[in-house]
């Protein structure tokens, strides 16, 4: 049986994309998604999973940005897992990202703050960056030229996002259940072409509460899919997904 490798990828960390105020809570509390999911990634079966997480800042949505605490605590257990950081957005505002045309100035200023926010964090360079919505076009795509950054997209979306504050308003939105058959459904079409395709292959994520009480039930599907498909799965990050080369 061949194998077929994913790359198993995080947007919106470190904090939770669904968690909508921030006001009052403890970094643990705040934490407390992040945490999950690692924990998922370090004991599944299929595992342990090392993963890219493409990082947001404070600015977009909470009413009270959170401490920068919370997120230098993030990255630390982030990468204290062994997983790697990849940047998303400072502002993390559909206006902005889905207007890149008349917005340039804006997208490069919010990806330079971004940068210049995690970067010290880390402790390093980040040369690995995705946009937030798959949006930023021309503009963020020449940032990351300009940056010898590695820009991404993604190959498979579990669509775990579409219950975000900022996601499609669906039925499902007060339904768990619901949500994640709708995924488990959906997954092994998305992945099809993809088991065929050469290279490892990039599946989307989020940090947020909902996936993390899915994420353990979402892995055992890619892998299910995957055998189903005459492939064996296999969990990989590439170094040349992740360095500049």
């Amino acid at each position: 049986m061949t194998e077929a490798e994913w790359i198993l990828t995080f947007d919106d960390g470190p904090l939770a994309a669904d968690m909508v105020d921030a006001t009052g809570l403890s970094d643990a509390e705040l934490l407390t998604p992040l945490d999950q999911i690692l924990e998922t990634l370090a004991t599944h079966p299929e595992g342990p999973i090392k993963a890219v997480f493409f990082v947001r800042g404070p600015a977009y949505p909470w009413p009270t940005p959170p401490p920068d605490s919370a997120f230098q605590k993030g990255i630390d257990r982030i990468l204290d897992e062994g997983h790697f950081i990849g940047l998303h957005a400072y502002r993390h505002d559909p206006e902005l990202w889905w207007n890149w045309l008349t917005r340039a100035p804006e997208i490069t200023e919010d990806l330079d703050r971004c940068r210049a926010y995690f970067e010290p964090m880390v402790g390093a360079d980040i040369t690995v960056f995705r946009p937030p919505y798959g949006q930023g076009g021309i503009p963020a795509f020449d940032w990351a030229q300009e940056n010898n950054v590695k820009y991404h997209l993604m190959d498979v979306d579990t669509e775990d996002w579409k219950h975000h504050p900022d996601g499609l308003n669906l039925l499902w939105e007060n339904d768990p259940v619901g949500h994640l058959d709708y995924m488990l459904h959906f997954l092994p079409s998305k992945m099809w072409f993809h088991t065929l395709s050469p290279g490892a292959n990039d599946i989307l994520f989020h940090v947020s509460e909902r996936t993390a009480g899915f994420l353990d039930r979402l892995i055992e599907r890619v892998s299910e899919a995957t055998r189903l498909l005459g492939h064996e799965p296999k969990y990989v990050v590439p170094s040349e997904y992740v360095r500049i080369s």
